[in-house]
């Protein structure tokens, strides 16, 4: 069923694990999409205070302006889960959802970056982890560079293949040899607290001397990204946004030595 995304109101989104809350949910919410495993409802905003007396151990993330996410906090593989379902949920409205011209701004940013640490940029094999739907092959067309898409999401490669894009899953990525990857970037992807797994795996993959450029959305998902890196020996650099300006957050270039 194609989702019913209500412009005028907020979306809230849950796993349905957790059965006294999602009957709780259904019972005083208008539930616009339901799935093996998420349930979508129209809330006021903010969303009602009551859903925290039911909702333990879950956090409430703000995402496109539009939709409230119930993650959990703790258990960071259902937290996955999560993030899987909703992105193959909005994966053919994401664009209309997004603010294009905003991420393609984010994306050349992080390039520029990225040359800074890797000059021929042209010649260096790119990964953009978490690729979406594939905005930065519109980018790498025009500036003739090599850039892979990595998403977990098969919709959203999907769309970025039909665009023109090479994509991997995380298993092509698990099936390249340590040490032959030299940039990634990341662009609006760690302010949703992903699993550090494949970011890991992603790390593993860099060569040394190579880099990974990200921005923090709002500043989210600054300390897991440093904490879990850091902790591999890389050498974290924060980043002169263009002109002062934080409309896409802090950056930071996270360089394997």
């Amino acid at each position: 069923m194609r989702p019913a995304f209500n412009r005028d109101r907020p979306s809230l989104v849950c796993d349905l694990i957790d059965g006294k809350l999602t009957d709780f949910i259904e019972r005083n919410h208008r539930v616009v999409y339901r799935s093996k495993r998420l349930l979508v409802c129209i809330v006021e905003e903010p969303p009602p205070t009551s859903l925290f007396s039911i909702a333990t151990d879950l956090a409430l993330h703000r995402y496109l302006d539009r939709f409230y996410l119930l993650v959990p906090e703790r258990d960071v593989d259902r937290r996955q889960k999560l993030l899987d379902e909703f992105f193959s949920f909005i994966a053919r409205d994401y664009e209309s959802l997004i603010d294009r011209d905003r991420n393609i701004d984010n994306i050349r940013n992080l390039l520029d970056f990225a040359k800074q640490y890797v000059p021929l940029l042209a010649q260096a094999t790119i990964i953009d982890y978490g690729c979406g739907t594939g905005l930065s092959h519109l980018v790498a067309e025009e500036l003739h560079l090599n850039i892979i898409g990595l998403d977990r999401c098969p919709s959203m490669r999907a769309i970025a293949f039909h665009r023109g894009m090479k994509v991997w899953n995380p298993g092509d990525l698990a099936r390249q040899p340590n040490n032959s990857l030299d940039v990634s970037l990341a662009s609006y992807v760690f302010h949703l607290l992903p699993d550090t797994k494949g970011l890991e795996l992603l790390w593993e993959r860099i060569r040394p001397g190579g880099v990974l450029v990200a921005n923090f959305h709002k500043d989210a998902g600054k300390h897991l990204v440093r904490h879990c890196l850091e902790e591999k020996g890389c050498m974290a650099v924060k980043l002169l946004a263009p002109y002062g300006s934080e409309r896409h957050g802090p950056y930071f270039a996270f360089v394997k030595p």
